[in-house]
């Protein structure tokens, strides 16, 4: 398993999720920050190639 990191924009924390590159191309997770408790919606694509893209949707 992969892991992803992304900023919280409330408090300023790094977020690590996990990443499953054998489980569905097209992913979507809501991760909270442990700092401040924000939630961030994640959408994960995973190529044919195997390249990952994050998006960071802020809520």
């Amino acid at each position: 398993m992969d892991e992803g990191y992304c900023t919280c924009d409330s408090c300023g924390e790094v977020i690590a999720f996990p990443i499953d590159p054998t489980a569905d191309r097209d992913q979507r997770q809501i991760v909270e920050c442990d700092s401040c408790d924000a939630r961030i919606e994640v959408h994960i694509q995973i190529e044919e190639s195997g390249d990952i893209e994050v998006k960071v949707n802020r809520r």
